[in-house]
């Protein structure tokens, strides 16, 4: 079976999250457990949760998931004393005179021997990992050139004790303590909106930007409307330019067109972007009158009830028809009930006249007997009519209320889940009882979930009190994380109880949305070759990487050759770097001598390597020729035969020149070369070749004089 085991903090032993697996026996049950870790780091309490993944031969059922709650046992960490803090050793400017201020914050995971996190935010986001010295390229204080280097009083100082020096290092001078700080501002922008106006018109917004810009400033507007006014492309994501005098202008232009609809709005709003920060006046909008005339409709027929009743009381509906009718109309009603109280004949299809007031009624009568009954309802729906519009208020109910003495009965308690949630939202379950019990009753539940959404200690087994009301809801909160993982559930199941029965539904669910991005896709690499060459030319081959990295991306090789036509040093593992345009070419120079051998190849191969996976096509090979004469003696073409047991049976024809050498290269180098030396007969048994293509050689003579060679290429299954 599948699991996948995640944490909340980082508590779990290294290698035991991730995704995982567990045989279940004929008993039908199985133990799996997450060792953690137990450090001297002070950190919140976390959980281990494990989830059943989706397999083949078994199902998913519910619950899928269980957490574990870990808790911390370390101290707190002290406050640094301030006795004992040295001062900072270094705090200088390249420019003499200027005063310069460190803005810093300081994040602790954990003592020396740990990788501790330093991030100095200045304007630009520098953050150290783990060393002893930080430099800070560039000071909030002013645009031109400065630094400031902070040194780590010691290796076994924490980083608690580092954040207090840094708050003592919020100043530094240099050589005159009297040159004044002026901190260069991001402008802040912020948007107003013009007058309203009539379709047809065009809307206007002022973006203004305080302090005003010291050069122009290009700011990202996000336009919407309410309703269908803005010309085609008017809207979504528009720049704005503000000069130096702080203000720029964005107009919208609407349609006038001849439809009626409904009054409508022009928005803007300031997205975030480079060299400004968004003001609390973010949005503006400017509305948009309709100027059309409203087309001839037919009167909107609505209904609505009356107060509830007692079973042999008469329930009354009121039919609305909006505009008025010119003249009476009639309107067909299908009567229903919900239980057994109407009067027979008052159920079913029905007819209401409504007169030019707009206005008519429907009465139902029920019937008063002395069976004890739930409470139920007459509910009147208006049904489609060639003279009105059935409107939204198309059904309406009155209540029945039973007022026969109920017999003495176990309430029989059902659940409902209320409407899906995003993560972060709380998830609300009403649990309810039937008959309403006499005096409060609590009920056992068990809530689990699919994924990982809820909050610590809100699964597992909780009690509800339901009041004589007969209903009673509760929540389960979740987490609005930053991973980005399947929509999941929060479900909620009745557990059997005292003095009540599970009823249905005995269980319901609340959908989850994850609202993460998910993480960027590595490029898969793969490879093609150029052009045949001739011995002495160079091969060439293209590296492709899909989608195109973001940065540049180093990708692992293996160049491999048939015969012996590479140069030195030009075999072996070799590495391309991919640049962002996705591709980049890779040459392997070739030898021409004066031996004259079989034609070969350069083969290259793509291996697997970090940020990237291997593609399909991840060996490509460009054919050499040989240029040179022949020698007086070849061997011929040899053949192969792949035995049942995997052995390789390779014959060719006996030649007088004397002994042989066999050969066998795994196609892409992935196994290791076999060769056979000083071989006197016209026949080969490889027993041990790996699953694979391989090239079968066969030479004549001394093996680098080769005087006659002969090759094919085989698979073993």
């Amino acid at each position: 079976m599948n699991l996948s085991v995640s944490q909340s903090g980082d508590y779990a032993a290294a290698g035991a999250t991730g995704t995982k697996t567990v045989t279940i026996t004929s008993s039908g049950t199985a133990t799996y457990t997450v060792a953690t870790v137990g450090d001297e780091v002070d950190e919140a309490d976390g959980s281990i949760v494990v989830a059943v993944s989706t397999g083949t031969d078994y199902d998913v059922g519910t619950p899928s998931s269980a957490t574990v709650a870990v808790a911390d046992d370390d101290d707190p960490t002290p406050e640094a004393d301030d006795a004992e803090t040295p001062a900072p050793k270094t705090c200088s400017t390249t420019d003499a005179g200027l005063l310069a201020e460190v803005a810093a914050k300081v994040t602790r995971h954990g003592t020396t021997g740990r990788t501790d996190l330093l991030e100095m935010f200045t304007s630009t986001h520098n953050t150290m990992l783990g060393t002893d010295t930080y430099t800070v390229a560039q000071l909030r204080a002013r645009p031109d050139k400065q630094s400031a280097n902070w040194n780590r009083p010691g290796p076994n100082v924490l980083w608690q004790r580092i954040y207090t020096e840094l708050d003592r290092l919020e100043t530094c001078r240099a050589a005159s303590p009297d040159d004044p700080l002026e901190a260069p501002q991001t402008p802040t922008v912020s948007i107003s909106a013009g007058a309203g106006i009539t379709e047809g018109g065009t809307a206007s917004f002022t973006l203004t930007a305080s302090p005003a810009p010291a050069t122009t400033l290009t700011v990202t507007v996000s336009v919407g409307q309410t309703g269908s006014y803005a010309v085609a492309g008017q809207t979504g994501t528009r720049t704005v330019t503000i000069d130096t005098t702080g203000s720029g202008t964005l107009t919208v232009t609407t349609v006038n067109d001849s439809t009626d609809e409904a009054d409508g709005s022009i928005s803007a709003t300031i997205q975030t972007g480079q060299g400004y920060q968004v003001g609390s006046a973010s949005t503006a909008s400017v509305s948009v009158a309709d100027d059309d005339d409203p087309p001839v409709v037919k009167p909107t027929v609505s209904i609505g009830a009356g107060s509830g009743i007692t079973e042999g009381g008469t329930a009354s509906f009121t039919l609305t028809a909006s505009p008025r009718p010119a003249a009476p109309i009639t309107v067909t009603v299908s009567v229903t009930q919900n239980g057994s109280f109407a009067v027979a004949g008052q159920t079913g299809t029905r007819t209401v006249t409504i007169d030019t007031t707009g206005s008519g009624t429907l009465t139902v009568t029920t019937v008063a007997d002395t069976t004890d009954e739930a409470d139920g309802s007459i509910s009147a729906t208006v049904q489609s009519g060639g003279s009105y519009v059935v409107g939204s208020a198309s059904s309406a109910s009155v209540s029945v209320a039973d007022d026969d003495d109920p017999p003495a009965v176990v309430p029989a308690v059902s659940i409902a889940g209320g409407g899906g949630i995003t993560e972060g939202g709380a998830a609300v379950f009403t649990v309810t009882a039937t008959p309403k019990p006499a005096t409060p009753l609590t009920v056992t539940v068990s809530v689990g979930q699919t994924g990982s959404y809820a909050v610590a200690g809100q699964t597992g087994t909780r009690t509800v009190t339901i009041g004589t009301s007969g209903t009673e809801s509760f929540s389960v909160a979740t987490v609005d994380d930053t991973t980005d993982e399947a929509d999941g559930s929060i479900s909620a199941t009745l557990q059997s109880g005292q003095g009540y029965t599970v009823g249905s539904p005995g269980a319901a669910a609340v959908a989850v949305t994850d609202d993460d991005d998910p993480p960027v896709v590595e490029p898969t690499v793969s490879i093609s070759a150029g052009d045949a060459i001739t011995e002495g030319g160079t091969a060439t081959f293209t590296i492709t990487a899909s989608p195109a990295p973001q940065s540049p991306l180093t990708v692992t090789l293996q160049v491999g050759q048939t015969g012996d036509y590479a140069a030195d040093g030009t075999t072996g593992t070799k590495t391309v770097v991919i640049p962002t345009g996705g591709s980049a070419p890779y040459s392997v120079t070739t030898v021409g001598d004066d031996a004259d051998e079989s034609n070969g190849a350069i083969v290259v191969s793509v291996s697997q390597g970090q940020g990237y996976t291997v593609g399909s096509s991840f060996s490509a090979s460009v054919t050499v020729s040989d240029d040179d004469e022949p020698q007086p003696t070849s061997v011929e073409a040899p053949s192969a035969e792949v035995l049942p047991n995997g052995h390789v049976l390779v014959t060719w024809p006996a030649h007088s020149h004397g002994s042989y050498i066999v050969r066998a290269i795994s196609v892409g180098f992935k196994h290791p070369t076999r060769q056979i030396q000083n071989h006197d007969e016209n026949s080969y048994l490889f027993e041990d070749l790996q699953p694979g293509r391989w090239i079968i050689q066969i030479y004549t003579g001394d093996f680098r004089t080769r005087i006659g060679r002969g090759w094919l290429i085989v698979t073993v299954p």
